[in-house]
């Protein structure tokens, strides 16, 4: 109308409507356009790949130039065909576009499956590494109790040096993770030196 806009003309995606893109579209326009008509499919070449970057978009002329053909490409077009249109080229683009997008949509797929299998992996390998670290600490705290058990006279000797070595770290600013560390290495040590004496 007089009052609207080129750009005015919604989406059908702006529109509400529930679109899936799988057939050729075409957009054709007379010779002697306004800028504002042209500017209006530039946009709506944009739009489209906005939507779904695996939609190929192909731009077909009869006044080709330059700048068109490089502007065009340079807002998603997949080609840029000049008229009077060969059949052979257009068959040939088009099942170059076809396989371009199946091996879009092909990576797509396999990236979001690696992403998955990477997720399950990292979250296995966390629940692994706790369960190790619990291992270590039940074989250790067992082995420090079997040595108390046996060594009466110096019972709890060990466990008192890992505490002490553990509010000694505290004091110092190490990391809790260095400070599990050096418990686990103070109470093997405190072993060595109770057996020593």
């Amino acid at each position: 109308t007089d009052t609207m806009a080129w750009s005015d003309i919604p989406t059908c995606k702006a529109s509400g409507l529930d679109v899936d893109y799988l057939m050729l579209r075409g957009i054709f326009m007379a010779g002697g356009v306004t800028p504002d008509q042209v500017q209006y499919y530039i946009d709506l070449l944009k739009k489209v790949r906005d939507f779904d970057d695996t939609l190929i978009t192909t731009v077909m002329t009869g006044y080709a130039t330059l700048d068109n053909a490089v502007g065009s490409l340079r807002h998603g077009a997949y080609d840029f065909i000049c008229k009077p249109i060969d059949s052979k080229h257009l068959m040939a683009m088009l099942d170059r576009a076809v396989e371009y997008r199946r091996l879009l949509i092909d990576n797509r797929r396999y990236q979001m499956r690696l992403e998955d299998m990477v997720r399950e992996k990292s979250r296995e390998l966390a629940l692994a590494l706790e369960q190790e670290k619990q291992s270590y600490n039940f074989t250790l705290q067992a082995m420090v109790s079997m040595l108390d058990a046996r060594e009466q006279a110096t019972a709890l000797h060990s466990l008192n040096v890992r505490e002490m070595a553990v509010v000694v770290g505290k004091e110092l600013g190490i990391a809790e993770e260095a400070l599990r560390d050096l418990g686990h290495g103070a109470a093997g040590a405190g072993q060595v030196a109770h057996v020593a004496v």
